[in-house]
């Protein structure tokens, strides 16, 4: 196993995987004080700590790079705040400051427990989840509603839980199935890449997570996955493998076609293909953002309108394309959140700031792609797919699925290019 996946063990140690597991978990339930999730809660009053345990950490050439690597990372979300200066001032400050605290919480975070520490408490977070699936499977098919919602935990699930026959979609302790499906994605990926790997790390749950991340329902999920195994399996692509793929993919979506909702979102689909206003929930947070980035675009095509601009455009353009059609619920849920990352970086960063973040993405991917036989690099390319296919229907940059792929990249690549610069330093 590569050095710096190895976990600390130390006390300390664990008893920061045991906390930011509980983080992973706790992303759906609903937080105190106003705050919108317990996560958050538990982030504030653990960020000194974490901080302090870091800062006293032993520092290799990686970590250092590491660190400059989050600098050049705050440089660029500085520029692009900066930005929102020439069209009125940042309308969200508050929203840069959560951005910046997530990127202190989980580099810190990173630097103490490694990517080993990071991945053992996915895959705990993962189980746990699961075992609330189960419970949820339970409830729809005994007509128990308490556990389809658990809500007696405080769970914030939406006002319509959506089934296949008596089984719910799973979503165990989050909100809705698809965040469910941003925890077991780069878990998944990881023990596919490692499928050779005799550690029992890797052994170990590979078809409970994958039944669970089937249970989602998810067609964005079902998109992610298959998206990121295409990929996967590019270097090693044979006319078995091909026709292999195609098959299962007809099968997922047959099978996701007869599902009554599933029939609703992809009617939904047509809609906006054909230039409608939807009437499907899911696909209108895409329609309604996608005109939104196209108005900050008109305006500023070439670095955005600022970090935390999009939400105040949608606030100001959105009746123009819906007028009194608009329903204030829908207007409440979509505002607040791009519907893609896609659509964030450009309206925010524009053209500029899309090509220099999603060209970073892409150059990871093939960067991690041509050194998998090194394990450190097997996480990095993992959570580089994951941070693509996860901004397909995900529009936030100031949350912890988002954030965390961001720095389990940059660590990944930190560690690789110090060992390339020690190894060139001994020719």
């Amino acid at each position: 196993m590569d050095s710096k996946l190895q976990i600390n063990r130390s006390i300390k140690n664990y008893l920061v995987i045991g906390g930011i597991t509980l983080i992973f978990l706790s992303q759906g339930i609903a937080g105190p004080f106003g705050l919108s999730s317990f996560s958050i809660f538990l982030m504030t009053i653990s960020f000194v700590p974490i901080i302090f345990i870091s800062i006293f950490s032993d520092y290799s050439v990686c970590e250092l790079k590491f660190i400059k690597y989050n600098i050049i990372l705050i440089l660029f979300s500085a520029f692009f705040s900066g930005i929102g200066i020439f069209y009125g001032g940042p309308k969200y400050p508050n929203y840069i400051i959560t951005l910046l605290f997530h990127q202190i919480f989980i580099a810190a975070t990173i630097i103490i427990i490694r990517p080993a520490g990071i991945f053992s408490s996915l895959k705990l977070a993962a189980y746990i989840n699961i075992f609330f699936v189960a419970l949820q499977i339970i409830g729809g098919v005994f007509k128990i509603d308490a556990l389809v919602k658990l809500d007696s935990i405080f769970v914030m699930k939406g006002e319509s839980i959506e089934y296949f026959s008596l089984i719910p979609r799973a979503s165990g302790l989050m909100t809705e199935p698809a965040h469910l499906s941003y925890v077991l994605l780069p878990i998944i990926l990881i023990i596919f890449l490692n499928s050779g790997n005799k550690n029992k790390i890797y052994r170990k749950g590979k078809i409970l997570f994958l039944i669970a991340y089937f249970l989602t329902f998810s067609l964005v999920a079902y998109i992610q996955l298959i998206g990121a195994f295409l990929i996967c399996n590019l270097r090693r692509l044979s006319l078995r493998n091909f026709i292999f793929g195609i098959i299962t993919i007809i099968s997922i979506f047959t099978i996701y076609s007869s599902i009554p909702f599933a029939k609703d979102r992809i009617s939904g689909i047509n809609e906006m293909v054909e230039g409608s206003n939807t009437k499907q929930s899911s696909v209108f947070a895409i329609q309604s953002n996608a005109l939104v980035t196209l108005s900050s675009l008109k305006e500023a095509p070439l670095f955005g309108k600022g970090i935390t601009s999009h939400r105040g455009t949608y606030d100001d353009v959105i009746e123009i394309f819906y007028g009194d059609t608009l329903d204030e619920n829908w207007r409440g849920l979509n505002q607040n959140d791009a519907g893609s990352l896609f659509l964030l970086m450009l309206s925010e960063t524009g053209f500029i700031g899309f090509i220099l973040f999603y060209g970073a993405i892409i150059f990871s991917i093939k960067y991690f792609s041509s050194r998998l036989k090194s394990e450190i690099a097997t996480f990095g390319f993992a959570f580089s797919l994951t941070l693509f296919f996860d901004g397909i229907r995900y529009g936030q940059l100031a949350s912890i699925h988002i954030m965390l792929s961001i720095q389990m990249i940059l660590y990944c690549l930190a560690f690789l290019k110090s060992k390339n610069s020690k190894n060139k330093s001994l020719k």
